[in-house]
């Protein structure tokens, strides 16, 4: 063949050839035959489609090596075949079919190794780029067209491997054994139907336009995109262990796909996000990559569907990772959350804070576990959903310093600083439970509920606070929960709510602090207070007691503790004398009562302690905590006499000691106590 008309005849057989193959990749079926490329299109074939040899041999083809002039086909073949480019860069063809059957190995064993291809190349068969082990760079290189991929690409061994193309992909494309491929055609394309392997890294350098149309990006190395426009349509990423895809250096990216998911990392500056982020996907923003701020940034309003998460990669730099939505809003359907470092000692991370520059209105999930700063033309403002808060948020960076819970809940062991606006919302302080802080002024408006979890007096390990370093501004609803059922004692006092100053008030009912009590909410001059009072009879034992005489004088009349302070009597006498004691046990409650009653102290060798119920010897009821009274009307009373015998065995000095216990038979927490010590003198 020669001569202008016939090439312009092959070069249009040919382009429409290849117009035919890219249908597969919009799922047309067509049968890939060398007959297509016979005739005038194919202008050098392999000689022998059952016999392997050397590209530069020109025996194996029917009309000389190809050049940068001529249509080159590999035909199809029944028994496969191996065509090997290797030793040098002079190595060219106009176009270049790989028929199925077909290995084209460019293997650079001890020279660098480049198979240049003019204009387009279509790829039914396999093209491996090295071989295993060390060796040379070894490339393929297509200057203006395309290459078509319906089989395999593999990249082998550690030389450092290029494809540089347009590629449109239906087949798979896979790095191996530890070198880097490199696609690095300067401003390509890259659309992908069929399979990205990396189990090594695969580095598109070209500032490519990368589409994930259908198909599956995978492997445990990273696949790296600099530059150009990263698209995700379909398809699934997949990678595992170290494997990810790393969009650096100035990405367009689009992920808002009709199907498929991923999940993407954000690295460096200059990043655009140019559509919505869809259902399944999650973008990464890491900083401190190269000692710069990761950037994410959109000037139009977006949605966020998936997962957005800013984080850094160590903690050793200062850097970090914003997200900037400049003029618009930024609405979140799903989760936007701010992390350390995931691969260093929780705890460590000193990378700078992260930031948020957007206008957000929350419907999805906020979660900061690491601090983050919060810069909008407008508060911060959650109309549903959930934020979690377990670091610091500081929302002093945006116009009127504000959060604005307008529903959904609020919950967390952090600080917000800043104002904590609670209109529609619900503030549960703590993480079952815990303390939340407000470095400003705390606003509930009516619709709003701060929920508090008691289990007792020790905030954050009990029991919730908010804790607020400003104003409280009080209205809506105050509900509290004991979610392990504590049954608080009458004595209970709890500060729940710590402010500066305060007003108005919240809207408690009677909340059941255990059978027959309820909490009492009190807002006083620094603190709100939840303190336990009954709902049906007060039970109230009171113990009294009078040396000697039955009829007193009686020391702890209306005096109520359980260690005996103003209402104990003493006394020491010589052997063989006696010491008697009068208690009476009244009941100060509504209703009738028994009282149960219980001697505690450690016996004394010489000194003898008795009880006795009118005549009957009750001491060992008394301590083994089983001896009841009878039932006592109101202000009605039980006389026990005790007695302590001094024997002689007694050492001089020698005292003996009880802790009388008086408690409602109907409440084990109302309790009094009087005390009585005898001794040899």
């Amino acid at each position: 063949m020669g001569g202008s008309p016939v090439i312009s005849t092959r070069v249009v057989a040919f382009t429409a050839r290849l117009a035919m193959a890219a249908g597969l990749l919009a799922g047309a079926v067509i049968l890939q035959t060398a007959t297509a490329f016979g005739g005038s299109i194919c202008e050098t074939t392999w000689h022998d489609t059952s016999s392997s040899g050397d590209w530069s041999s020109s025996a194996n083809w029917n009309a000389g090596v190809p050049d940068a002039t001529k249509v080159a086909c590999l035909n199809n073949a029944t028994t496969p075949y191996m065509v090997t480019v290797d030793g040098g860069t002079g190595f060219a063809t106009e176009y270049l079919y790989v028929g199925t059957g077909v290995t084209l190995n460019i293997k650079a064993t001890t020279l660098a190794t480049t198979l240049t291809v003019t204009n387009d190349v279509n790829n039914s068969g396999t093209v491996i780029l090295g071989t295993a082990g060390a060796h040379q760079a070894a490339s393929l290189v297509v200057t203006t067209g395309t290459f078509i991929n319906f089989g395999s690409v593999s990249s082998l061994g550690s030389g450092g491997n290029h494809l540089g193309a347009n590629i449109s992909s239906s087949g798979s494309v896979t790095a191996n054994s530890g070198g880097t491929l490199s696609l690095d055609r300067a401003n390509s394309t890259f659309t992908n139907n069929g399979t990205i392997t990396s189990n090594s890294t695969i580095d598109v350098t070209s500032n490519a336009n990368f589409l994930l149309a259908s198909g599956t990006m995978n492997g445990s190395f990273p696949m790296i995109i600099r530059g150009g426009t990263f698209e995700h349509t379909g398809g699934v990423e997949s990678h595992t262990g170290f494997g990810r895809v790393n969009l650096t250096d100035g990405i367009t990216l689009k992920v808002n796909p009709a199907s498929g998911s991923g999940t993407f990392v954000i690295q460096k500056g200059g990043n655009t996000l140019a559509t919505d982020v869809g259902a399944n996907e999650t973008l990464i923003l890491e900083g401190n990559i190269a000692n710069t701020d990761a950037v994410l940034t959109s000037s139009g309003p977006r949605v966020n569907n998936g997962t957005i998460r800013l984080q850094a990669t160590t903690n050793t730099m200062t850097k970090t990772a914003k997200l900037v939505v400049s003029t618009s809003q930024l609405t979140n359907n799903g989760t936007i959350e701010t992390l350390p470092n995931p691969d260093v000692t929780p705890g460590t991370d000193t990378t700078a804070a992260r930031q948020i520059n957007a206008d957000l209105v929350n419907n999805g999930n906020l979660n900061f576990n690491y601090p983050t700063l919060y810069n909008g033309a407008s508060n911060l403002i959650q109309n549903s959903g959930s934020i979690m808060l377990n670091s610091n948020l500081d929302v002093t960076g945006s116009v009127n310093d504000i959060f604005d819970v307008e529903g959904g809940s609020f919950s967390g062991n952090g600080t917000l600083v800043g104002t904590l606006l609670n209109n529609g919302g619900t503030i549960n302080p703590g993480t079952s439970p815990g303390v939340f802080t407000v470095s400003g002024d705390f606003e509930q408006g009516s619709g709003g509920i701060l929920s508090i979890e008691i289990n007792g007096t020790t905030p954050g390990t009990d029991s919730d606070r908010l804790a607020v370093s400003g104003n409280a501004s009080l209205g809506g609803t105050l509900i509290v929960t004991r979610p392990n059922f504590f049954n608080a004692p009458l004595s209970f006092s709890y500060d729940y709510l710590t402010y500066a100053s305060h007003g108005g008030t919240l809207s408690f009912g009677s909340t059941s602090a255990g059978t027959g009590k309820e909490f009492v909410n009190t807002l006083g001059a620094n603190a709100g207070t939840l303190t336990v009072h009954a709902t049906g009879p007060t039970r109230k034992p009171d113990g009294k007691i009078a040396l000697g005489s039955s009829t007193g004088p009686f020391s702890g009349d209306n005096v109520y503790n359980l260690d005996g302070t103003n209402q104990s009597k003493s006394k020491s006498v010589k052997a063989g004398k006696t010491v008697t004691f009068f208690i009476k046990l009244q009941n100060d409650g509504t209703a009738k009562d028994r009282i149960k009653v219980q001697a505690t102290g450690t016996n004394v060798t010489g000194l003898v302690f008795k009880c006795f119920r009118g005549t009957t010897d009750v001491t060992t009821a008394v301590s083994n905590n089983t001896f009841l009274t009878g039932k006592l009307a109101v202000g009605a009373q039980a006389t026990l006499k005790c007695t302590v015998k001094v024997n002689s065995t007694a050492g001089h000095g020698s005292t003996l000691t009880r802790l009388i216990v008086a408690t409602s038979n109907n409440d084990s927490s109302a309790q009094d106590a009087v005390k009585l010590t005898a001794g040899r003198t």
